[in-house]
């Protein structure tokens, strides 16, 4: 999908959300979606809101899942770093973990297992941030499969972010990602193009040149290929030096 927002030139926010997809005769037996026959994939017109966009993605809600069960923590923790730019910070050394079937034996939700983890202050100050993220992302099980209950209780898909901001289910999610952190999510694909472009980590003195970057491509509702032009056409990626070993403070 990423290939394909870029060679279509679409606008970079149709990474988080679109009514489009590509599946296989697999693929959308597994999403349970019909009408698929195909065994390549094919690009497929969407009905259900909740599948497009990469945080719909099985290989996505898979890769943030433990073996054994959903983690709105890695979850949260992936959409903070990889769609918003955020750095969710490391855990704390005696933070502790659950266990891989939290709450199963006493009949309990992952979410009612997590609130009581969180009670701990010193876990809560960054666990606000990243479980209400990842909460929004319940509705899937630990492989991609939607879900409507878990541990035998309707699941709670529901996220209240610091500021107040609330929303319920990936759809909403999304709608909030598209509609009040478009700027964010467009900043961390620029940063990301940009330092994959130069061969390095971006330092602070390239800030000047991710938001010269965002504020180029807005205008244009932030399309792929006015991102890949900029780049291209940017300071740092102009002027690199062609031995960059010879100046290690710039890698």
């Amino acid at each position: 999908w990423f290939g394909e927002v870029f060679r279509e030139n679409r606008p970079l926010l149709d990474l988080v959300d679109a009514r489009e997809t590509f599946l296989d005769k697999a693929l959308a037996r597994h999403y349970g979606l019909p009408g698929v026959r195909a065994p390549t994939m094919q690009r497929v017109a969407l009905k259900d809101p909740k599948r497009g966009g990469i945080l719909g993605m099985a290989s996505v809600l898979t890769a943030t899942s433990t073996p054994v069960r959903t983690s709105p923590v890695i979850r949260g923790a992936w959409v903070m770093e990889r769609i918003l730019g955020e750095d969710p910070g490391e855990p704390l050394p005696n933070a502790g973990e659950l266990p891989g079937n939290a709450g199963e034996e006493r009949g309990k939700t992952l979410r009612e297992e997590l609130e009581i983890h969180r009670d701990r202050p010193e876990c809560a100050s960054c666990h606000d941030k990243m479980d209400p993220l990842g909460f929004g992302l319940e509705q899937f099980d630990a492989i991609g499969r939607f879900r409507e209950e878990e541990a035998g209780k309707p699941v709670d898909a529901t996220g209240v972010l610091p500021d107040g901001t609330a929303f319920n289910g990936i759809v909403e999610l999304k709608r909030y990602i598209v509609e009040h952190r478009r700027e964010d999510f467009a900043a961390n694909v620029a940063r990301r193009l940009l330092a994959f472009a130069l061969g390095r980590e971006l330092k602070v003195y390239d800030e000047p040149a991710v938001q010269h970057l965002v504020e180029s491509t807005a205008s244009d509702g932030y399309r792929a290929r006015a991102l890949v032009k900029a780049v291209v056409l940017s300071y740092p990626f102009l002027h690199q030096h062609p031995e960059p070993e010879l100046f290690p403070d710039s890698q």
